[in-house]
């Protein structure tokens, strides 16, 4: 039976900031995989890391600062080395650009899944289709190729936005 574990770090002797730092995300996907999860959501990271471990990954010339890198550390460091799943808790409500973006981090760091409710179902039903088009045609896209930024990502997967219905082009792929 597979287990899913919502590993948030909360209170105690963190700040609100503190929360969402790389090293604290680490250490919950860590732990969530110890407790026996085989998938684990967590929130995304934020750049905020801790002096001692900006010391270390300065030091060891490891890569952090955007959104792509440190999914790539989770994955690597907190899942270990891919081996469990990590979806991505959603963000608050953002305008369209920003929904987009941070599903091709996610999706270029290697995350597993990106979680978009409130993204979604706060917005008129024709927006929040069309932004479930181009969400599914991102993550469609980062399994055809290479790219080297989220920027790439989107623009090659919203290059025929408005020549096809994606979903269609899916049933298309799947036979179905």
């Amino acid at each position: 039976l597979p287990v899913v574990v919502w590993s948030y770090p909360l209170g105690g002797p963190l700040t609100k900031e503190q929360e969402t730092a790389l090293e604290v995300e680490m250490a919950a996907a860590h732990i969530a995989i110890q407790a026996g999860a085989h998938i684990v959501k967590i929130k995304p990271p934020t750049a905020m890391v801790d002096k001692d471990e900006q010391a270390l990954f300065d030091k060891q010339g490891v890569p952090h600062d955007t959104l792509t890198e440190r999914v790539r550390l989770l994955k690597r460091f907190g899942a270990l080395f891919g081996r469990r799943k990590l979806i991505f808790s959603g963000m608050d409500l953002r305008d369209e650009a920003a929904v987009l973006r941070e599903v091709a981090e996610l999706q270029l760091g290697g995350g597993d899944g990106d979680i978009v409710g409130r993204n979604m179902f706060r917005r008129p039903w024709k927006e929040s289709t069309e932004l479930g088009q181009k969400i599914l045609a991102i993550i469609l896209a980062s399994t055809q190729r290479a790219f080297t930024s989220p920027e790439e990502l989107v623009a090659y997967a919203l290059r025929d936005a408005h020549a096809g219905d994606v979903l269609f082009d899916l049933k298309k792929r799947l036979n179905v």
